[in-house]
């Protein structure tokens, strides 16, 4: 079935597959970029993967631990959160 798949994306649409590199799955079943997908009624929305979220979350609690927190300037304390929350 995975077979056919990838020649259909071939032939139809003309794209190149790499069998190692491309996975075929639904979008409510998808990972992408770290994000998963899902169709509410009419509209597509997409929330960020729980293993992404524990990582950001991670990345703020070391900025905003107690001991690293204090020591430094709160200008730069919030500049470090901007720089993590934004990207």
């Amino acid at each position: 079935m995975r077979w056919s798949r990838t020649i259909w994306l071939e032939r139809k649409l003309f794209l190149k597959v790499f069998a190692t590199k491309t996975l075929i799955v639904r979008s409510t079943n998808s990972n992408f970029l770290g994000f998963t997908f899902w169709k509410n009624r009419d509209v597509w929305k997409c929330k960020p993967c729980t293993d992404r979220k524990i990582k950001l979350y991670d990345k703020v609690k070391k900025v905003l631990k107690r001991n690293y927190a204090i020591s430094t300037p709160l200008a730069i304390t919030f500049t470090k959160l901007n720089q993590i929350i934004r990207g």
